[in-house]
């Protein structure tokens, strides 16, 4: 999908662009599974490359048994 292709684009009178179509990704860990492989500083690595979200809320995501659930939209 291009940005710049206005098919995937809604705009304004003037052109301005309003909204868009584009791809989302949700991530979901479970911190039980990364907690019993005892992994929990290599997924809180990797997801901060990949996500650039602080350190401090990932660990507590990946530490959090109830909500694994990490928000995020990564657009392609």
């Amino acid at each position: 999908m291009n940005d710049d292709d206005e098919t995937n684009q809604i705009t304004d009178r003037n052109g301005n662009m309003l909204a868009r179509d584009s791809i989302a990704y949700n991530i979901a860990v479970n911190p039980q599974a990364i907690h019993d492989a005892e992994i929990e500083d290599e997924v809180v690595n990797g997801l901060n490359e990949i996500l650039d979200k602080p350190g401090e809320y990932l660990e507590q995501v990946v530490s959090d048994q109830e909500n694994g659930t990490i928000r995020r939209s990564v657009f392609t």
